[in-house]
């Protein structure tokens, strides 16, 4: 009967003969997990989670009627639907851009941003409970991640709202539409309006009103001018009736000049005298003075005859203009120009009467197109107006909408981005690689133990010769050959029959050579 070793005692005995083996294994896998570690980005994970306040999902377009869909779950739906939404413009777009990132993300597929498709796969929502979702996302920079979920959560509930508000928002298109029309035929009508008054002034009724009244006013002035100009010739003539009765001169004073040689001749005798008591009748001064003074004489003589106004005496009169004669012209002229004034005012005064006169007899004509053209513009002018407190009844709605939808998410806590591997989770990988690396070691024990087709045990041998094992020799260098050529590491085993492999020596019962 053949004995075997104990499998706990084979397991601690390979494991001693390969330890050296068993060690690297766990070093190896324990290095690369730990390597692995500390060389991958770091990333980040942010959550924004979202209560929903009623079970009210129409707005999400969902029918309850067959089953019942948990509000979170119908809004993970709707938020899964809506970032699948990869437009310019779109729903994802527009959260991106409101994020404010520092490196844009291209939404469309065929720029193939990394950015773009790293987000796409990091990105998701899910039910926390009935009534709570959460928007998650796993990124590699904290700050972008934080700004992107809280984009997106923002985003989300103003899209709800918006989703309640879309028909009031297409049913306010529709009267801005309406309404850009009814301005266009408004300002129309507006100007024909204006171009007709501009064109026919004086024929509107209010005119014609106004016009009656101005001709009554002009006329009465124009009586009154004419008796005022009346008056001005009354006055103009007794003026000059006044004037011709009053000289314009009156003279002052009367003054008598004597002529210039009678006045050299009076001053000749004066020095004749002087010399004469200065001097005998002799004397040549005198005689000289003398000869002049009869000289001067004869010729004042002969300027008489001949009527010279050299030897006549002048006589000058001082005039001056009679006061009251100059004051009556004055008077006169300032009449004259009144009158002059007076005749202007009333020829203007009839001109305009005139032209009044032949506009208040085109009018009756004219009211009545006016009366087309004020009724026209009024119809469009109401319904404008009409179209106008419609459309913002309609905005008022849609925003009151708005709220409501969107009232009835409401974010819960701040957003925060952690990182996805902490220190604990550092320490649980390292610790799991460690018994990774002590599996694999051990795999590798049993695997080499099973491909190792050596005795090692007495055991073995009994199984593979059939006969029993009769003594154990230690382990030893000078045992180590086999005769017939190769070693065997491992203690010697001497069975009986035949040599066997591994250096077995014959037993009693089997003579061996």
């Amino acid at each position: 009967m053949s004995r075997r070793t104990p499998i706990l005692h084979r397991i601690i005995e390979s494991f001693f003969r390969h330890w050296l083996m068993f060690s690297t294994m766990v070093l190896i896998v324990t290095a690369i997990t730990i390597y692995a570690v500390e060389t991958r980005n770091q990333t980040y994970q942010a959550e924004a989670l979202t209560q929903v306040v009623k079970e009210d999902t129409s707005v999400l377009g969902e029918d309850n009627s067959q089953s019942f869909t948990p509000p979170a779950q119908v809004n993970v739906n709707h938020f899964n639907d809506l970032i699948n939404d990869d437009l310019p413009g779109g729903f994802l777009d527009q959260a991106l851009k409101s994020a404010g990132l520092t490196t844009p993300i291209n939404v469309d597929p065929r720029a193939e941003d990394p950015r773009y498709a790293a987000l796409r796969k990091h990105l998701s929502a899910a039910p926390q409970s009935d009534t709570l979702f959460s928007i998650n996302l796993t990124w590699d920079n904290k700050d972008e991640c934080e700004a992107i979920v809280s984009a997106l959560q923002k985003q989300y509930i103003e899209e709800v709202g918006l989703d309640e508000s879309a028909q009031e928002t297409a049913t306010g298109r529709f009267l801005d539409t309406q309404i850009s029309d009814y301005e266009d035929r408004l300002r129309r009508a507006e100007q024909a309006l204006i171009d007709y008054k501009s064109n026919n002034q004086g024929e509107t009724p209010e005119q014609q009103s106004a016009a009656v009244g101005q001709l009554t006013t002009l006329q009465a002035q124009l009586d009154e001018a004419q008796i005022t100009a009346r008056d001005g010739q009354l006055k103009i003539a007794a003026l000059q009736n006044e004037i011709g009765q009053v000289k314009p001169i009156s003279l002052l004073s009367r003054e008598e000049t004597i002529s210039p040689l009678q006045v050299r001749l009076d001053d000749l005798k004066v020095q004749l005298d002087e010399l004469k008591a200065k001097y005998t009748p002799s004397h040549p001064e005198v005689i000289a003075k003398q000869q002049e003074v009869d000289s001067l004489e004869q010729m004042m003589k002969q300027k008489e005859k001949e009527n010279s106004p050299e030897a006549a005496s002048v006589t000058s009169d001082k005039l001056a203009d009679n006061p009251e004669y100059g004051e009556l012209k004055m008077q006169q002229t300032d009449a004259t120009i009144a009158s002059e004034t007076q005749q202007a005012e009333i020829q203007n005064l009839q001109t305009r009467i005139t032209q009044y006169q032949g506009e208040i007899k085109k009018m009756p004509e004219a009211e009545k197109e006016l009366t087309d053209k004020t009724r026209a513009y009024g119809i469009l002018k109401d319904m404008y107006d009409k179209l106008l407190t419609e459309r913002e009844d309609i905005r008022l709605k849609g925003n009151l909408d708005k709220v409501s939808a969107s009232s009835t998410l409401s974010p819960i806590g701040l957003v925060f981005a952690e990182p996805t591997l902490s220190t604990g989770k550092k320490m649980m990988l390292i610790i799991g690689a460690v018994f990774l690396g002590i599996t694999i070691g051990v795999i590798a024990l049993i695997l080499t133990e099973w491909t190792d087709n050596t005795l090692k045990y007495e055991g073995d041998t009994e199984l593979l010769l059939g006969v029993p094992v009769l003594a154990l020799l230690p382990d030893a260098p000078d045992l180590r050959y086999i005769p017939g050529g190769g070693t065997h590491k491992g203690r010697k085993l001497l069975s009986a029959g035949t040599n066997a492999p591994g250096g077995a020596l014959p037993g009693p019962n089997n003579q061996g050579s």
